[in-house]
């Protein structure tokens, strides 16, 4: 039914005379929040991975900027200490 209200929007409100349509499959990756602590404060940092390992270590960058502000410290610092720690 949904299918069919937007190929019928499409059709109305565009010139198009065709409209393709395909099914897709989604592989997602499991994700963590982690907060590991940094010596000037803590930063969440987000893990992803699966069975076979972590792919993926992402600090908050808020989290981080805010150290950086703080400390007077490069962003870029603070950001790989987290992704460092994160990986313990």
């Amino acid at each position: 039914e949904y299918l069919n209200n937007v190929r019928e929007l499409i059709f109305r409100e565009t010139t198009t005379i065709g409209v393709r349509v395909s099914k897709m499959i989604r592989s997602v990756l499991t994700r963590e929040i982690k907060e590991v602590q940094l010596p000037y404060g803590k930063v969440r940092v987000k893990i992803s991975g699966n069975r076979n390992g972590v792919y993926n270590i992402v600090p908050e960058y808020e989290d981080c900027k805010i150290l950086a502000m703080e400390t007077g410290l490069p962003l870029r610092n603070i950001i790989e200490l987290a992704r460092r720690l994160g990986n313990e």
